[in-house]
């Protein structure tokens, strides 16, 4: 078994959900009542989910009750990155990949059969919280939009 170094950092779903629940308290001194908060969800949709998402999932869900039982309006957008690859190939000594996107099993497009556990979970979710996710929406859909490329070109410029 290979250990791990001591020196590696690792940030986890369960790091960012308690960096997120303790700046949200602070979030109700400064918003109105009445006033929509926006909550994003991405993920990389490369197999059926694990624990770390579905801990990620419920926290949003769970955040976004807590919003509205504050009086707020939360709206849901769950971002999902469709290229992951998906098989490696190696052809004259160079990789490359294939997305999930791009593959398919029996005629289905991959991508496809894993949003189906996902699909089954948000709806979970949303009845279990009286939530309703806002949209749905494929990563390359994101990225067309023009507050997409101009948030990016903003870091971009700013990264140091």
């Amino acid at each position: 078994m290979r250990k791990l170094s001591t020196s590696l950092k690792l940030r986890r779903p369960p790091n960012a959900a308690a960096n997120t629940i303790k700046k949200i308290k602070n979030l109700f001194a400064t918003i109105r009542p009445s006033t929509t908060v926006n909550l994003h969800f991405s993920f990389q949709l490369n197999g059926p989910p694990h624990l770390g998402t579905l801990f990620s999932l419920t926290s949003l869900f769970a955040i976004a009750q807590m919003l509205e039982e504050k009086g707020l309006k939360p709206k849901i957008f769950i971002n999902i990155l469709e290229n992951a690859p998906a098989k490696i190939f190696t052809i004259s000594n160079r990789k490359y990949a294939i997305n999930f996107s791009h593959l398919r099993v029996n005629g289905e497009p991959l991508i496809k059969r894993y949003l189906k556990p996902y699909q089954f979970i948000f709806e979970l979710l949303a009845k279990s919280t009286n939530i309703k996710q806002s949209s749905l929406l494929w990563y390359s859909e994101l990225q067309a939009t023009p507050a997409f490329r101009k948030r990016l070109i903003y870091m971009l410029e700013h990264s140091e």
